[in-house]
């Protein structure tokens, strides 16, 4: 549930604020139980239901220092009702209208993330008389943004933009207890079992490309890609890689729509979407520790030193809008991965055939929809 209210007011023709504010309210019903090889027993590390929420605040002002610049000047700050972590966090902005149609900006803020709920719930002690909760206190994962950006429309319907951008994190969660390569940067769920702290940092930078088509005559593209780095520092003091230091990243969303009908009141359309990630980061399995352990054991001092295979993914979609008095109808056929392509998600100990295996992402998958808006 989530209640928010905005406040635009314009003092001048240069001078303009926006304020506001959200509540959020979040329920939550967690459990987990795992399997102990040692002890040969279930435990549960996870059992808390209940309902929490966040407050947030913002105010920014919008200053036109000149014909050709403007300044943005902000503060966002953030509160989780859960353990009372609040964050006040400062942003700006400057854009420098270089000619007609082209533009610099520079722009720096500060970013707070809430982290998964299910994280602050893990406990190492469910007994008749309480729980602990050793990660019920963890603070915000925060991030310093830098970005620098050239922006030019090519034409009328047709724009560039060209983004560098150098990304610093802090507090962010790694293991509390003992020095290892651990940290939340590179989990994919958050159901973690152990106690964590904010001892962490991160760093991403890099450059990024957009090449944009409006729609014009019913036909629009957009093209992005990306090279970049993404690097952590865990409680072992060590940087390394990060899971999702892939190297370079593009997209490619592109389609086309025909009127039809006696009135060209019923549209075709066609899109298709092409995505392309270089292969994300895994650590080796040590494959005698696994079968001696009968679960998968990594070998730490390689974590994130093995690269899988790139990622690659194409979905089309193909719809046809029908436009009647008081509703409209819309048919469509999305196909997702319509190569079938098997891309790689992880690399796992199979206790039962005593060797490794590969876990892949989704195969295609088409789905059929019916949608009426009135």
């Amino acid at each position: 549930l989530t209640v928010s209210s905005t406040l635009n007011y314009k003092f001048n023709a240069r001078l303009a604020l926006r304020a506001g504010a959200v509540w959020s309210r979040q329920s939550y019903d967690f459990f987990r139980e795992s399997w102990n090889n040692d002890l040969k027993k279930m435990e549960r590390f996870i059992a808390s239901d209940g309902q929490t929420g966040t407050l947030q605040a913002y105010a920014q002002v919008n200053y036109k220092l000149s014909e050709k610049l403007t300044a943005n000047l902000g503060v966002h700050s953030m509160a989780l009702l859960l353990n009372n972590s609040r964050s006040v966090e400062p942003r700006a902005s400057l854009k420098w209208d270089v000619a007609t149609g082209q533009s610099l900006a520079i722009g720096y803020g500060i970013h707070s993330q809430v982290h998964p709920l299910a994280l602050y719930f893990y406990s190492n002690q469910l007994t008749d008389t309480g729980n602990s909760y050793p990660n019920r206190n963890l603070d915000f994962t925060k991030a310093q943004h830098l970005v620098l950006s050239y922006d030019r429309l090519l034409n009328e319907h047709t724009r560039l933009k060209i983004e560098t951008y150098y990304q610093s994190l802090y507090n962010v969660p790694v293991s509390a207890d003992k020095r290892d390569a651990f940290s939340l940067l590179n989990a994919t769920d958050g159901f973690l079992l152990e106690r964590l702290a904010n001892n962490g940092k991160g760093r991403n930078y890099g450059a990024e490309l957009t090449l944009e088509r409006f729609l014009h005559n019913n036909f629009y593209y957009l093209l992005s890609g990306s090279v970049f780095k993404s690097e952590y520092i865990a409680s072992d003091k060590i940087w390394r890689s990060t899971r999702f230091d892939a190297g370079a990243a593009g997209n490619l969303l592109v389609g086309k729509e025909w009127l039809m009908g006696r009135n060209k009141n019923n549209v075709l359309g066609v899109n298709l979407k092409t995505t392309y990630v270089g292969g994300f980061k895994t650590t080796p399995i040590d494959l005698e520790a696994s079968r001696n352990k009968g679960k998968t054991v990594w070998i730490e001092d390689k974590t994130n030193e093995q690269t899988l295979d790139a990622y690659f993914r194409t979905d089309i979609r193909i719809s046809w809008k029908r436009n009647r008095n008081g509703f409209t109808g819309t048919l469509s056929l999305d196909i997702q991965n319509v190569t079938n392509r098997e891309n790689v998600y992880s690399h796992y100990y199979d206790a039962n055939a005593g060797k490794i295996r590969t876990a892949y992402q989704l195969p295609l998958i088409p789905v059929l929809n019916y949608r009426i808006e009135f």
